[in-house]
């Protein structure tokens, strides 16, 4: 079998279906029943050598600009230059479309490039139709494309029995219709040495106990919640448990912002885009992850941290039930005050958060990136 996948989704920094696609495909370029592999970026045709390279130094796909070429930088930093790489890939797809004889066309990120072959599509969640409060004009735009995809695509697969039941209300789509390909966690997300952690406290500049949230700054994050949760917390508990922020700033941050500055948050440090290879590290020295989105389709911070030893607070709402799989506490993600007694609870019991740390990593012990994507190929191979 040959497959070719669209590297749209690959583009640092690499948010959650980024990391999602990457992963399969390292196993996809492995497995014994795909014999080709072949990538569409907005520069075209990819090479199974390509891929391999990207995947050995897993930081994405950005190809290097030649010398002189100042005006491509600067498009880099230009709003919609996501879309324009979009466009451009399907320009170039529909121009190259000869190369792809006899692929099975996989596609992680929802939308389908103009390609005639036989197709198989990952819609991860439908935040777009749920929550369109949750993102960009130009997003939703883009997404008005869904439903041509729903009807090209030759199969659907989703991450989690959420989102299948997302999907079938939402398009009226028999459940089992629709496959399941879930994300799993690599070897790298593991419980860290004390020597480990301490190198990453150093280099960041971290007290030794500290609670976490990974993810990008976005609307549905709901971190304005979550700060003013955090400083209703007394000051001597804020003390001794400063609030980490790590992810890259994405969109409609407004609101985060004027929260940060209104509240008590002297206590809240903010990393940034943390490099790949440290999130193990910081997750694993974390005494509690934070994540109390409103909406996930899955929720990969939830098991990353489970499989890095990390208790985890999460929210009671979407999937991220189904991905705790009762080792997490949940709170509701609407209520601060919710947020805020939850924290309590779970800082104050030593014993608890001990407990929640055994059982999130039986849990993230029943995840694999290689059963994943022995599920994603029998879904490829029934579209072939």
């Amino acid at each position: 079998m040959k497959v070719a996948l669209n590297l749209h989704c690959l583009h640092p920094p690499l948010t959650g279906i980024g990391r999602y696609a990457l992963n399969l495909l390292q196993q996809l370029l492995e497995h014994p029943r795909v014999e080709e592999v072949a990538g569409v970026s907005h520069r075209g045709w990819h090479t199974r050598g390509e891929l391999a390279e990207l995947v050995s130094h897993g930081r994405g796909y950005e190809p290097p600009l030649a010398a002189g070429t100042a005006g491509l930088a600067l498009l880099r930093r230009l709003p919609g230059r996501g879309r324009l790489r979009n466009w451009l890939a399907q320009c170039r797809t529909w121009r190259n479309r000869s190369r792809y004889e006899g692929f099975v066309y996989w596609e992680p990120n929802y939308l389908l490039l103009p390609l005639s072959n036989p197709a198989l599509a990952t819609v991860s969640d439908l935040s777009h139709l749920r929550h369109p409060e949750f993102h960009p004009p130009s997003r939703l735009r883009e997404m008005e494309r869904l439903p041509e995809t729903l009807a090209r695509a030759r199969a659907i697969v989703t991450v989690s029995e959420f989102t299948r039941t997302e999907i079938s209300r939402c398009f009226d789509i028999a459940p089992e219709a629709i496959g399941l390909v879930p994300p799993s966690v690599s070897a790298r997300f593991r419980p860290h040495s004390t020597a480990e952690r301490a190198s990453l406290r150093e280099r960041y500049g971290l007290p030794e106990n500290y609670l976490l949230y990974t993810g990008t700054i976005e609307p549905r994050k709901n971190l304005p919640r979550l700060l003013e949760a955090y400083s209703a917390l007394p000051e001597e508990l804020r003390r001794g448990w400063p609030l980490v922020l790590a992810g890259a700033v994405g969109w409609g941050t407004q609101e985060f912002e004027n929260t940060h500055a209104a509240q008590n948050t002297r206590q809240v440090l903010r990393l940034g885009y943390v490099e790949r290879e440290h999130l193990p590290a910081l997750i694993s020295g974390a005494g509690l992850l934070v994540y109390p989105s409103l909406y996930e389709g899955f929720g990969m911070p939830v098991l990353e941290a489970m499989a890095c030893g990390a208790p985890v607070l999460t929210s009671d709402a979407a999937s991220m039930p189904e991905v705790a799989a009762g080792a997490a506490h949940l709170v509701d993600p609407w209520s601060v005050e919710s947020i805020a007694g939850g924290l309590r609870q779970v800082l104050a019991d030593a014993e608890l958060r001990r407990d929640m740390t055994r059982r999130g990593l039986k849990v993230a012990a029943g995840h694999s990136w290689r059963r994943s994507a022995e599920m994603l190929v029998e879904q490829l191979a029934r579209v072939a």
